[in-house]
């Protein structure tokens, strides 16, 4: 269980990043959602150690700064950079010396991590000369020597192709089921695949904590489509406007959050989508 009690962080040119993050997280999946700038890195490097958090970050009941945490941890950044003349494997026997693991240990950690992450293949394969979805395979290895039971993913699937988004989260499931993982990410269809539970925030605070099913259900049966025009939306009270398309030249056609039901005349009902629900949260945060 990862603990962080009255977070707050703000970098030397006086600009607050995260005000008060209070959250509990268990075992499973959290995927950390938010637009730039809304502090998602910011509160991975503060788990993570490579910034000050004032002690306020537990895992267990262990506290950040000490080591038994870090033995726990396994970060993962968004830029996975190594030196990259070097073999594969030689990545991942240095992170298994940076682990602490004696030759014997090292050498069986190194290819359970190999073939877990289906990488045995290119391990005498110079890093460079690896695809960004084998890269990103490595960088899982390597998070996974040592067996740390905090993972702390920034933007795995960033940069890689579709088909190997898809092999990645097979990956990711079978490794980690049963750790306290944390994913950032700006592909919402991501959390489809994968999360077990939701955290957003917004300027630098929590917009929603709660499991993926409650995500999903949040504006169930209060999403509607219309093409009344702004002007007329905005008369109705407490909407919010989720988003607008134009259809070749139809008018605009907007997708709209009411809390009460809206007159069918004008008004139809539609499933909420991912990017409704973010919107919702993001548009409201300011109220909490």
């Amino acid at each position: 269980m990862l603990q962080i009690e009255n977070l707050n962080f703000t970098y030397n040119r006086g600009k607050k990043v995260l005000s008060n993050i209070n959250v509990t997280l268990h075992p499973g999946f959290t995927f950390l959602l938010g637009e730039n700038g809304s502090g998602k890195t910011t509160f991975l490097k503060l788990v993570a150690g490579i910034l000050p958090s004032k002690k306020s970050i537990t895992f267990n009941g262990i506290q950040s700064e000490s080591m038994s945490f870090k033995n726990e941890l396994a970060y993962l950044p968004q830029a996975f950079e190594v030196y990259p003349s070097l073999k594969v494997n030689e990545i991942l026997n240095f992170v298994a010396g940076l682990r602490g693991l004696d030759k014997h240990l090292a050498k069986a950690a190194v290819e359970q991590a190999a073939e877990r992450t289906n990488i045995e293949n290119v391990l005498d394969k110079k890093f460079r000369s690896c695809s960004g979805g084998i890269q990103r395979r490595v960088g899982l290895a390597c998070v996974l020597i040592g067996t740390p039971n905090l993972i702390l993913l920034d933007e795995p699937t960033v940069g890689i192709d579709p088909k190997e988004r898809i092999q990645l989260y097979h990956i990711l499931k079978d490794c980690f089921a049963d750790k306290t993982v944390i994913v950032s990410t700006h592909i919402l269809d991501d959390i489809d695949v994968l999360a077990d539970n939701v955290l957003m925030l917004h300027d630098g605070q929590i917009s929603y904590h709660g499991s993926y099913e409650e995500f999903c259900r949040t504006l169930d049966g209060k999403v509607y489509t219309t093409d009344l025009s702004y002007s007329e939306i905005v008369g109705y009270h407490d909407i919010v406007i989720l988003s607008k398309s134009n259809r070749g030249g139809i008018p605009e056609v907007y997708r709209v959050y009411s809390p009460v039901a809206l007159p069918a005349s004008q008004f139809t009902p539609v499933q909420a989508n991912n990017e409704d629900i973010w919107i919702y949260h993001q548009s409201r945060s300011g109220d909490k």
